[in-house]
């Protein structure tokens, strides 16, 4: 807190942010980090989204071709 004269006291307030919606705020207590956005009610306000997996020219994800039965394996006798 800032004391500028006897009657008034200036505090300083930070700004939250969502990073989900955009949405930005001021938190009800200065001391503790809301658990949920104001806004969207997202409980990950606070934690950047992770960059989507990338798809193939085709459209289709890339999976590894593993066998997935005997008849894909092959005998080696």
């Amino acid at each position: 807190m800032i004391e500028t004269d006897k009657h008034i006291k200036m505090v300083e307030v930070k700004k939250l942010h969502c990073l989900r919606c955009d949405f930005e705020w001021f938190p009800r207590y200065q001391n503790k980090l809301p658990r949920t956005c104001a806004n969207c009610g997202s409980p990950y306000w606070d934690i950047p989204r992770k960059a989507k997996k990338e798809k193939r020219a085709t459209g289709k994800l890339n999976f590894p071709e593993v066998p997935c039965c005997k008849a894909d394996q092959k005998k080696d006798k």
